[in-house]
């Protein structure tokens, strides 16, 4: 009953990063150059030094493998608000 009912969110959403001066024609203090647009929405400002990755590049992989593998696994994906994303994949 329980593992029927794991929360399974939208992970693969659409993210980008962007200067926040391209967008408001403004200096940004020094660590905040960049704003991450998730979904439409700014949900985060970041540094030149960020590394912004697709949750595509991130989860979908280990999914695979584990697929491929015919190994049975559970899998719970919770997106917060389109900015933090969580998988937990875990045995049978």
């Amino acid at each position: 009953m329980y593992l029927r009912n794991l929360q399974q969110d939208e992970i693969f959403i659409p993210s980008e990063m962007k200067s926040l001066k391209t967008l408001t024609q403004m200096e940004s203090l020094r660590e905040l150059e960049n704003d991450i647009i998730s979904n439409g929405k700014i949900v985060n400002m970041v540094s030149n030094s960020y590394g912004n990755f697709l949750n595509q590049l991130f989860f979908k992989k280990p999914e695979e493998m584990l697929i491929e593998a015919q190994l049975n696994f559970r899998k719970l994906t919770i997106n917060k608000t389109d900015k933090p994303f969580i998988q937990t994949l875990s045995s049978r």
